[in-house]
């Protein structure tokens, strides 16, 4: 399991309501932003888990599938995005082998591991996204916003080191 200590990252802002006048400022609530990411990987199931810890530790959560191989799941109480699972023998046969193919008739395996953890997490972005946009507008609530986009942020930003794509290829 890699964990990644986020508190030091820059996830909560402040950040003027309205922008263009700099009067007001609003900045998440320290609930809604998390503490840190834990990845995972289960051998049994070939799941790769992306889970989120946040100040008052673990809740129930409601599973959604964004699709057969991306589930994510929401707490049940807060709605906020405490983990998100991906089935790894479709991320293997659809993104990496297939990568692994096309670099192997060029000879170029440099940056293999980043590229398809950037695939990976475009495909993940572009359905958790909309999802996400659909659970503010069916429960809106300022703090969301600031959980979604947070959460997106570390996914995007911190996919090399929580993706074992990089053991690939140097």
């Amino acid at each position: 399991m890699t964990t990644i200590d986020l508190r030091r990252d820059n996830l909560n802002p402040l950040r003027p309501e309205d922008e263009g006048t700099g009067r007001s400022f609003h900045s998440y609530s320290s609930y809604d932003v998390p503490e840190s990411v834990s990845v995972a990987f289960d051998n049994d199931r070939h799941i790769l888990s992306v889970e989120f810890q946040y100040i008052g530790g673990m809740e129930s959560t409601r599973r959604h599938l964004l699709d057969e191989n991306i589930k994510v799941y929401i707490g049940r109480n807060s709605r906020r995005l405490c983990r998100l699972e991906v089935n790894w023998e479709w991320a293997t046969s659809e993104i990496l082998k297939p990568l692994i193919a096309e670099r192997q008739k060029t000879g170029d395996m440099t940056r293999l591991g980043e590229e398809a953890a950037q695939i990976l997490v475009d495909r993940i972005e572009a359905k958790l996204r909309p999802f996400l946009d659909d659970l503010h507008k069916r429960y809106p609530h300022p703090n969301r916003v600031g959980n979604y986009s947070t959460t997106q942020k570390v996914i995007v930003n911190r996919a090399r080191q929580l993706l074992p794509f990089q053991s690939v290829a140097t």
